[in-house]
């Protein structure tokens, strides 16, 4: 899901995502419950700086199901309102990320050396470093996924 319709069109040069909802025009939620004949997701994780889209996760997530927090929310905007029926009757796993352990992250360099993990594919921008605020502004527009600037060019 997501809020851009740039990103998601975006999102079609990755055949291994099989479902997209412009979160901007349709209900996430509605969405995934279709998807999943009414059961909801096992694992949910919301990687926006968006409550709402924390508090649709666990409104999307299936009974015993994980939703992770990995997306954390703007200084001042960090407090959500969430139903504690859904986690407390669905059984919800609720937890927050916000960084790696080495070990994880050897386990991610050991899957980008076999190309099993290609993460150069989320790059949809490349600028010198003396460009930074064009960098900035095509991140921020909702037309790029991953803008990288590059130092010393």
């Amino acid at each position: 899901a997501d809020v851009a319709p740039a990103r998601l069109e975006l999102s079609r040069d990755f055949p291994e995502i099989d479902n997209r909802v412009d979160a901007s025009r349709e209900d996430p939620v509605e969405r995934v419950l279709h998807w999943t004949g009414g059961v909801g997701a096992d694992v949910v994780i919301t990687a926006a700086p968006s409550g709402k889209a924390q508090v649709q996760a666990t409104r999307m997530a299936a009974k015993r199901g994980r939703v992770n927090l990995f997306g954390g929310l703007p200084k001042g905007e960090s407090e959500t309102v969430f139903d504690s029926n859904v986690i407390h009757y669905k059984e919800l796993f609720v937890h927050g990320a916000s960084d790696s352990t080495v070990p994880q992250m050897m386990t991610i360099l050991d899957l980008m050396a076999s190309g099993q993990l290609r993460p150069g594919r989320l790059i949809t921008g490349v600028l010198p470093l003396s460009r930074f605020r064009e960098g900035f502004e095509l991140a921020a527009s909702g037309n790029a996924l991953k803008v990288v600037l590059e130092p010393g060019k």
